[in-house]
């Protein structure tokens, strides 16, 4: 499971705005006649802004910058733009790049607090725990009353499995704001993780009062239900969280393991195709010079049966095999060194 963070892109552009197309029209035509005109490059960047590009809308925000320096509504519109810009890397798994905008963030603001818990958070998704907790406590130094800042340390320390000292900086961020969604979801989280469901469910609750369409705190809530063996309610939360947020993963993904435990094993196995999908799975999808089987029937087929996950995956998918080979499949089998001697006797 995820964490979480006020950081993320959750609105999908609209491309197709005539408005910002015919706009877009025409500060290209000026720009045409005249490249240097900042109020034409800034405009073109607010507009590719709202078209989500916000990386190449930072490079028309520095360009009218270049060209009028003393517009500090150039410099916010560019400090805006390498935050979301920062968030779109996040997303796409890019964090090298993240934190390159948002270190030049840095350099405009570097006594900002938000800009600090951005990178903290940041480098926490890409697995640099202890750089994350250095840009954290330096958030917290530069503003003790900050509750994003505490959220993310507390991120760090889980990430470097320190609880007890994360679990005491999400209860301080919750001090600061009670009504703060991310640490009462992280909180829960960490809670969840010690077994302690009923407290986690009070901290998804908690977030659902605050913000009903909150799909994170409903995948949250029905990994907490589904610990205590309550997989009907598990389910229903676990669709709900889908139902706000039809692309996300680890809800699907999930789900699927609520439905195959209640013995649903075909809209279980069709969820469970979205593991590919989830930013922490263990495997990856694999892309073989062979279409995917799509039907039952493998008549005079040859069928590559390739492994995934681990050895206890391997050996506990291994039983469909021989009905593979039964319905007239020629089965080829990839699998670990140490199955395949056992494979090649059975």
């Amino acid at each position: 499971m995820e964490s979480t963070y006020p950081f993320s892109v959750t609105n999908k552009p609209d491309t197709n705005d005539s408005r910002l197309n015919e706009a877009e029209m025409l500060a290209r035509k000026i720009l045409a006649t005249q490249p240097n005109n900042p109020d034409a490059l800034n405009g073109l960047g607010l507009i590719m802004m709202e078209q989500g590009s916000h990386a190449s809308a930072a490079d028309h925000f520095i360009q009218a910058l270049a060209a009028d320096p003393d517009r500090e509504d150039f410099r916010s519109n560019l400090r805006r733009s390498l935050t979301d810009a920062a968030r779109q890397s996040v997303d796409a798994g890019e964090y090298d790049q993240a934190v390159a905008y948002l270190q030049r963030n840095l350099e405009m603001e570097p006594d900002r607090v938000e800009p600090l818990c951005h990178l903290a958070f940041t480098l926490y998704s890409a697995g640099r725990h202890a750089e994350a907790l250095a840009t954290a406590d330096k958030a917290v130094r530069t503003d003790e009353a900050h509750a994003h800042a505490h959220d993310v340390r507390g991120l760090a320390l889980g990430g470097l499995e320190k609880t007890t000292g994360a679990i005491a900086s999400f209860q301080k961020a919750l001090e600061l704001d009670p009504d703060f969604t991310s640490a009462h979801n992280n909180l829960g989280t960490v809670l969840l993780a010690q077994k302690e469901y009923r407290s986690a469910i009070g901290h998804f609750d908690k977030v659902l009062q605050i913000e009903p369409g909150n799909a994170m705190a409903f995948n949250n809530l029905g990994l907490a239900l589904a610990e205590m063996a309550k997989f009907v309610e598990a389910e229903a939360m676990l669709r709900q969280a889908i139902t706000i947020a039809p692309d996300f993963a680890e809800a699907h993904f999930n789900l699927s393991r609520v439905l195959l435990m209640r013995g649903n094993y075909v809209e279980g196995w069709r969820e469970n195709e979205w593991r590919w999908k989830c930013r922490e799975f263990p495997s990856t999808w694999r892309v073989f010079p062979y279409p995917v089987l799509e039907d039952q029937n493998v008549q005079d087929k040859t069928v590559l049966v390739w492994s995934e996950q681990g050895i206890g995956d391997e050996i506990m998918f291994a039983n469909p095999i021989p009905d593979l080979i039964a319905a007239g499949a020629t089965v080829v089998m990839e699998c670990g060194e140490r199955l395949v001697g056992i494979y090649d006797r059975s």
